[in-house]
């Protein structure tokens, strides 16, 4: 279900944004093949055919869904890595960013369609997606590296990336602030999996 600051964003959009976040939201509680555009036009609280005046197919939509949270979480990137200081600052930044992105339940962050979605999407239609990607796994692997230049991280960075990635990528199945969990306690425990206790000679 939708939190209450997902709905009061909902209400606020514009009609082609509102089926955006209310088809991301079906995305990721049902999954992309069962939520139909039936179940996204009731939603919006619209007819179904009206969502054709925004978008061509379901596709459309699942790639625009895709697209907002990868440009969204590089903007997330970006500024934790601008108020960041030397390589550490920057690598627990990121840990940071991606963390508030998986665990925050953003209105236009919705990685968890982004990861277990990604097969619904032609190859085709997967190219501008990856370009965009490529960037943000090109600044995690750069800090990685001058981490492990530094003797803060002893792990190969590529590894490390995936292994982290993988394990954020499941943050929104069990995060859940009522249980007594925050964002900011889950990036301390992680950076204290990841941090180099003792300089690599």
């Amino acid at each position: 279900m939708p939190t209450a600051r997902v709905r009061k964003h909902s209400a606020d959009l514009d009609a082609r944004s509102r089926i955006v976040l209310e088809s991301a939201r079906l995305f990721a509680s049902v999954g992309y093949r069962r939520a139909t555009l039936r179940d996204i036009a009731l939603a919006c609280g619209i007819q179904a055919a009206s969502i054709f005046h925004y978008f061509a197919s379901k596709e459309d939509i699942l790639h625009e869904v895709m697209e907002t949270t990868i440009r969204h979480m590089l903007r997330r990137q970006e500024r934790a890595l601008a108020g960041a200081g030397g390589t550490a600052e920057r690598r627990r930044g990121l840990v940071e960013a991606e963390i508030m992105s998986f665990a925050s339940r953003s209105a236009e962050e919705w990685p968890e369609v982004l990861v277990h979605e990604w097969r619904q999407l032609p190859p085709a239609r997967q190219a501008g997606l990856l370009a965009l990607r490529a960037g943000y796994e090109a600044r995690w692997i750069e800090v990685l590296a001058a981490a492990q230049r530094e003797g803060l991280v002893a792990a190969e960075p590529k590894i490390t990336r995936r292994l982290l990635n993988g394990a954020f990528a499941w943050a929104p199945y069990w995060f859940r602030e009522e249980r007594g969990l925050r964002a900011e306690g889950i990036v301390e425990q992680v950076m204290q999996l990841i941090v180099q206790r003792h300089r690599v000679a």
